[in-house]
């Protein structure tokens, strides 16, 4: 994969899905949360779906050709954000696998990120979240089937990271391959994210709350969302049962994880599943 250097790329941030399905020549290990590949090797170039009405955003005009993506009058183009902390905004960084891209060609600016007509991944940091959101808890995987998805991901030759505990160490790179202490610490994660997985699956068809410390200090609608996350419900489902918006929802989310002084969903499931009557 040849990046071109004659213009230097800009540099993005952005989150995929990690494909643990396997993948083949019709698919790839990664792909866009709108399902495209990203397939290793290549670059991805973007195309504009708004003339078949597909557009992203309603009411985009459509004044180009499908490959003459991105327009500044149009909503197409590969995103990338320009910091993490944007991704966090949107709840990215809950979801799957994030990284760092490279983004060339015609490149148009917005206040949060970018929209671009050719992109390749930089960099991919893995994290509990993305074996949580990939499904490898849930598949029990031995340690000789997760190096199948491992090596699924050196394809694209980009340094994988491995973030965990607030730090993120080196997992594999094209220099070097895989690094020891990246690897003890992941399989270390799979096993613990695993047991508290299992745990929750018992407590899963509960219609309360168990007691845990801090519990004190959140609202009863916060104590109803607590319950509908440690029962595996997604954002959209969460909202459907409590019977408000995404952004009372995010809001609300907000809350819970700074009263509970918490940053993941894995944090606070291991919380509510640390029973304790000092509340």
């Amino acid at each position: 994969m040849n990046i071109p250097d004659y213009v230097a790329p800009i540099v993005g941030y952005r989150a995929w899905q990690w494909n643990c399905g396997g993948w083949n020549p019709h698919s790839a290990p990664l792909k866009s949360f709108n399902d495209e590949w990203w397939s290793p090797g290549h670059a991805l170039a973007a195309t504009c779906n708004a003339s078949f009405g597909w557009a992203p955003v309603r009411g985009a005009e459509v004044v180009h050709g499908r490959d003459e993506a991105p327009q500044a009058t149009c909503t197409c183009g590969i995103y990338a954000a320009k910091s993490f902390d944007h991704l966090r905004d949107q709840g990215y960084l809950r979801r799957g696998i994030r990284g760092e891209v490279y983004l060339w060609g015609n490149v148009i600016e917005h206040q949060t990120g970018w929209r671009a007509q050719f992109a390749y991944p930089k960099t991919l940091v893995l994290s509990p979240e993305s074996l949580l959101s990939g499904g490898f808890v849930q598949l029990e995987l031995g340690n000789a089937e997760l190096m199948t998805y491992l090596d699924s991901l050196t394809a694209y030759g980009t340094d994988i990271l491995w973030a965990y505990e607030k730090k993120q160490i080196i997992l594999w790179s094209s220099r070097s391959g895989y690094e020891t202490v990246g690897l003890e610490s992941l399989h270390d994660a799979l096993r613990r994210v695993s047991s508290i997985v299992c745990e929750a699956d018992r407590i899963r068809s509960d219609t309360h709350v168990p007691v845990f410390k801090g519990s004190s200090r959140l609202s009863q609608r916060e104590l109803k969302i607590v319950r509908y996350m440690t029962q595996g419900l997604t954002n959209r489902e969460i909202s459907q049962r409590a019977g408000i918006g995404h952004l009372t929802l995010k809001n609300c989310l907000s809350h819970i994880f700074d009263k509970l002084e918490v940053s993941s969903r894995l944090e606070l499931l291991s919380l509510t599943l640390s029973k304790t009557s000092r509340c």
